[in-house]
């Protein structure tokens, strides 16, 4: 049994309907049997809240180990909502920028073999003679 993609609470009624059918068999688990159980099946993005009810001196109850997953759990996927919304406007500003780059190139002539892409435009690689500036010529 692991935890897999499945939601906490179903992991945990399933561990649970194993420890009650042990028990129904004449082999009862103990509670710090099926904690430990629990923690050992667990991946390792959960080893933070398991140090933690490792700390607490008292024996952890089913229904306050599933708690505590359950907002782990919420807490992870929260987690990873927010670092794919904050790629999602990493990779849209990039973009964006790249895309301000390339046109503001193509609008000096850097592209399209000296032609703008705004029309007549034209590159003029030499500066003017009067000014010292590109992109236009003295007449």
């Amino acid at each position: 049994m692991t935890l897999g993609d499945k939601p906490m609470a179903q992991f945990l009624r399933e561990a649970k309907a194993i420890a009650d059918e042990l028990t129904a068999a004449g082999t009862p688990v103990s509670l710090d049997e099926f904690n430990a159980t629990i923690f050992r099946l667990l991946p390792s993005y959960y080893h933070p809240v398991i140090a933690m009810l490792f700390e607490e001196k008292s024996q952890v109850s089913f229904s306050d180990l599933s708690g505590r997953l359950m907002d782990h759990e919420i807490l992870l996927q929260n987690s990873r909502i927010l670092i794919s919304v904050v790629a999602n406007i990493s990779r849209q500003h990039t973009s964006s920028a790249r895309q301000f780059h390339q046109s503001s190139q193509e609008n000096n002539g850097y592209r399209n073999n000296g032609a703008s892409s705004k029309g007549n435009m034209k590159w003029f690689p030499n500066p003017c003679q009067i000014c010292g500036l590109n992109n236009h010529q003295a007449k």
